[in-house]
């Protein structure tokens, strides 16, 4: 699925501020997700309600705070 140029970059700017370790699974399933949420509401491209809600549903709880600063930090609350 495509992406919309604003939410690629997002996207792209979230991901490299995770730790190393962690970014190659949460591009994995993020992007499943948002694929599945754009999916759902019949967009051909993932957008940026797609992304924070993707973000938010498969991050860890433990992890909620510093996402949190992150979905800020790139305008995506």
């Amino acid at each position: 699925m495509e992406w919309e140029f604003a939410a690629k970059t997002k996207f792209d700017q979230l991901i490299a501020k995770l730790p190393f370790f962690h970014r190659h699974i949460a591009e994995q399933v993020v992007t499943k997700k948002a694929a599945e949420l754009a999916e759902k509401r019949g967009s051909p491209q993932i957008g940026e309600p797609d992304l924070a809600q993707a973000f938010r549903t498969e991050v860890p709880e433990v992890f909620r705070t510093y996402l949190d600063q992150m979905l800020k930090e790139v305008d995506l609350s």
